[in-house]
């Protein structure tokens, strides 16, 4: 049994509260020494070769006509042109056939391969943030990038982007619906070309009549700026304009679109979330949809179809040629190569990144990124370099041909870790890429190195080799 009982209280005195004895200590370090050498070249050498027979001659022809007449004596002996023709004709097929060798060769395919895979953290620098102070007090994220055709000007639409990014919600940057009326959106312009520009203040700000949610800048035509709406609606504006820029709307019309526009480049009955034409064939795209179906389809299309509701004067076609293997959910970034009509870039719900040849269902290769992808795109001047914009705030750097599938390069694209919805890369040289997202803020990344450094022939055999490659 248990019985009350009485002893001697004992205190534990606390040191922890007290404070810790430190010291202070110094050290320098003497100046490093340099020292400058420079060498130089005692001499140097030339040398040339002629292929030919031994019927060949070395020479000159004489050329005749109303007013040049080159002398034999002065330009040397005249060729023998039979002996010439002759060498040509011999060498002609062997030398197509070397040539044709050449080109899908791969013997530089390792060299290709390391000089991506030695990039580092100094080859992608951080030149500009840009920032619309009104936009980030209202929680306003960059819901659409665009570059002039000049490549000088960055367009920024601000709209309202979910920022839910599990699993178990809807995975499309989808729209705070209690909030869209009472925030306004904005289009903002920097010209990173313009003696001391602002980051913190655009060039030009206007007010967006509509919830926008992409925009375009015309190809051709620096001044002109479109953009797609929540409501369905597009807009268009005129920079260059005095007064009121806003040149066209398409509200109010009975058969437009009635849902929200994912990009301005096209939208079809299906829910398209990604699109990216051909660039050699400006009649052919491929297309994502919320589904996560992949699509290779046409402008031409197939037969005209009456759809009910709209006028007899709006016809409607089944665009779709070919369906691949799709994503398991949404579709959000598709984007055909630049180098080679039958590769294209496709990501979405599912974190990996999908390199797909377009005469095969199946992708080529599955790229794994740190989380879903909005936002993917090639390289304007390396075939086999892409990059990824991830809801993690990622930005991730692949090369499609490397024995690995680890990313070459890995950088934090938002320091919060918030979603990046945008990337695009600057026309062009490719030196600059942008990024945008549920942050509110502009980066302008500068490209260094490898990752701005041309391909050339050896990348383009590589992709070629890619391409060619069954499932």
């Amino acid at each position: 049994m248990f019985s009350d009982s009485s002893s001697t209280q004992i205190d534990v005195t606390s040191y922890w509260h007290e404070a810790k004895p430190s010291r202070e200590v110094g050290t320098q370090a003497g100046p490093t020494g340099a020292q400058h050498v420079a060498a130089q070249t005692a001499s140097n050498a030339e040398a040339a070769s002629q292929a030919g027979g031994p019927e060949c001659e070395l020479g000159c022809v004489r050329v005749e006509g109303d007013d040049l007449d080159v002398s034999s004596e002065l330009l040397g002996a005249e060729v023998d042109e039979p002996g010439l023709l002759g060498f040509l004709r011999r060498v002609e097929v062997p030398m197509c056939r070397e040539l044709q060798k050449a080109a899908s060769s791969r013997a530089f395919a390792r060299i290709m391969d390391s000089k991506l895979s030695s990039m580092k953290q100094g080859d992608l620098q951080l030149l500009h943030t840009l920032r619309f102070r009104m936009a980030e007090q209202q929680g306003l994220a960059i819901t659409g990038l665009g570059w002039s055709a000049s490549g000088s000007v960055i367009a920024v639409a601000f709209g309202q982007y979910s920022r839910e990014t599990t699993q178990t919600r809807s995975l499309i940057p989808s729209v705070d619906n209690s909030g869209w009326e009472a925030k306004p959106s904005f289009l903002c312009t920097w010209n990173l070309h313009r003696p001391r520009m602002d980051p913190d203040s655009p060039d030009l700000t206007l007010e967006a009549p509509g919830s926008l949610t992409c925009l375009a800048c015309h190809p051709e035509k620096s001044a002109i700026i479109a953009a797609g709406a929540y409501n369905g609606d597009v807009f268009v504006w005129e920079t260059n304009r005095d007064g009121d820029m806003l040149a066209g709307q398409s509200c109010g019309q009975s058969y437009g679109h009635e849902e929200p526009i994912h990009q301005i480049r096209g939208d079809l009955p299906v829910g398209i979330t990604a699109l990216s034409f051909f660039a050699e064939d400006p009649t052919m795209f491929v297309a994502g949809t919320e589904g996560g179906h992949v699509l290779k389809c046409s402008l031409k299309g197939g037969p005209p179809v009456l759809a009910p509701g709209l006028p007899s004067s709006v016809l409607l076609r089944g665009p779709a040629l070919l369906a691949y293997d799709p994503l398991c959910g949404p579709v959000y970034a598709a984007h055909c190569s630049p180098f080679h009509r039958n590769i294209a870039l496709c990501a979405g719900a599912d974190p990996d990144l999908r390199v797909y040849s377009l005469l095969q269902p199946r992708p080529l290769r599955r790229l794994p990124c740190p989380s879903y992808v909005f936002s993917a795109a090639w390289s304007p001047v390396r075939p086999l370099l892409c990059a990824a914009a991830t809801a993690q705030g990622d930005l991730v750097f692949f090369n499609i041909v490397s024995q690995s599938t680890m990313p070459v390069l890995h950088v934090r694209g938002c320091t919060e870790g918030l979603a990046l919805y945008q990337l695009l890369w600057s026309p062009g040289d490719g030196r600059l890429l942008v990024t945008g997202g549920a942050a509110g803020r502009v980066s302008v990344w500068n490209l260094l190195g490898s990752l701005a450094e041309s391909g050339g022939r050896a990348a383009m055999a590589e992709l070629d080799h890619l391409a060619a490659e069954s499932n």
